[in-house]
């Protein structure tokens, strides 16, 4: 008999140990699984919050330093393009250090990439500070939590993460408006040097307390022991993957696509959507108010979805999500002019909702398949797809715009990237695994 018995109702758990006939009980310990995914959702909320704010410190950048805009976006995009490389690094320091060292890492660096930033005099120094720095320390904070949370988490996983995925929404939410009111009080220098330390406290002590490997290091089960997940989401997470056999299957790739392209249209639509208001004669305060909606909603898509997932299944609610999504960018590109601007209150909801939804699942899905001890490192190359699709979307939207000045066509695209998105998660199911290998794997363990 195993020296912990007994399970107790709810999230709580004690261990019966006999020693010389004696009965000897351990005080009851709560699950802790929701303390690690309340720390989660702190460090997505505030690491996300720097890219959601740069909209306010870019444009404080172009007036005070006389730079193109090219070369002022040009470092946001390039700490996209970081995760490339990062992602990957990350989930093999994640497989092999843990998380109570690879975030705060992580934290650190992004903390001290805006401080750096913030004292920038040339692109170059901007590049290698927001573009280099901010974008490892994005890739080994939240990448790692997200694959610890798929630990923590498999029957609740959906509900897990979509709390997780609220905490960027909230902190989109509520650091725009901050930072630009502190870029108008104190300058964007100032801003971003207090904006650093308080990002190395907040990503660097919580995880460090408070992350722990696994269910298992503390004598306790995933979900506080409610046991298995629904029949509709299926799981092979206790096969051991390796990254060689999850690179040889159909599902690996289909994820990566469903990162990618779903990456793509978001950015297209997000990154110009002010633009193409303004474009259409509404003032940019105005757009960027009824936009702003969309934060609002995504935090509900983010809950849902996620909660709803653990019910009907990760592909029904992400293409249910896509469909949202689709919808969202023709009500958009339908705006002909200011009498259409009650439409992007109609964007704003169904953009929070469809988005939001899937944005959950985008490590929901490959937990499902590849969770186990290499999912750190799978789950990091699967994010170059995201790294790649940050990117691309906004470059690829610029271009088509000044070819043809318009952004129709770039809208079109961003639809097309939601319905194939939706399409390929479809294929990202967890892939059947080999009788011999199953009975191999119960062999081993």
């Amino acid at each position: 008999m195993s020296p912990v018995a007994g399970r107790v109702a709810g999230d709580r758990r004690h261990a019966v140990v006999r020693s010389g006939g004696a009965r000897v009980e351990s005080r009851r310990t709560r699950f802790a699984g929701w303390r690690i995914l309340a720390v989660a959702c702190t460090v997505n909320a505030f690491a996300w919050s720097t890219r959601a704010s740069f909209a306010a410190v870019y444009a404080a950048m172009l007036q005070d330093l006389g730079w193109s805009r090219t070369q002022a976006v040009l470092g946001y995009a390039l700490s996209w393009l970081a995760l490339v490389p990062c992602s990957p690094l990350s989930g093999w320091l994640y497989d092999h250090l843990g998380p109570r060292v690879v975030v705060p890492l992580g934290g650190l660096a992004l903390a001290l990439g805006v401080a750096l930033t913030g004292r920038a005099s040339a692109p170059a120094h901007y590049y290698l500070s927001y573009g280099g720095l901010v974008g490892f320390g994005i890739a080994a904070t939240l990448g790692p939590s997200s694959a610890l949370l798929s630990r923590w988490f498999v029957r609740r996983r959906g509900t897990a993460l979509g709390l997780y995925a609220a905490g960027s929404s909230v902190g989109t939410l509520l650091s725009l408006p901050l930072v630009a009111w502190l870029v108008a009080a104190y300058g964007w220098r100032a801003t971003l040097a207090g904006y650093g330390a308080v990002l190395a406290l907040t990503l660097t002590l919580p995880p460090l307390l408070v992350y722990r490997d696994s269910p298992e290091a503390l004598g306790q089960e995933p979900d506080g022991g409610l046991g298995s997940a629904p029949a509709r989401v299926r799981i092979t997470s206790e096969h051991p993957w390796t990254v060689r056999a999850a690179l040889g299957t159909v599902t690996f790739w289909a994820a990566f696509a469903m990162l990618l392209l779903g990456v793509v249209a978001f950015q297209i639509v997000t990154t110009h959507q002010v633009a193409f208001a303004v474009n259409r004669g509404i003032r940019a305060e105005r757009a960027a108010a009824a936009f702003g909606l969309v934060g609002v909603s995504q935090i509900l898509g983010n809950l849902t979805g996620g909660t709803l997932s653990d019910r009907l299944g990760r592909q029904f609610v992400f293409q249910s999500g896509s469909v949202l999504g689709l919808v969202a960018v023709v009500v958009l590109t339908s705006v002909d002019g200011p009498a259409d601007f009650w439409k992007l209150y109609l964007f704003a909801l169904f953009m929070g909702l469809g988005f939001g939804a899937r944005i959950s699942l985008l490590s929901a899905i490959p937990a499902d398949a590849f969770g186990g001890p290499r999912f750190g490192a799978i789950l990091g190359l699967l994010q170059i797809g995201s790294g790649l699709g940050g990117f691309v979307g906004p470059t690829l939207a610029g271009l088509i715009y000044d070819a043809s000045d318009s952004y129709r066509a770039a809208f079109l695209t961003a639809g097309a990237a939601v319905l194939l998105s939706g399409l390929a998660a479809w294929f990202a199911r967890p892939p059947r695994v080999p009788a011999a290998e199953r009975a191999a794997s119960r062999a081993a363990s």
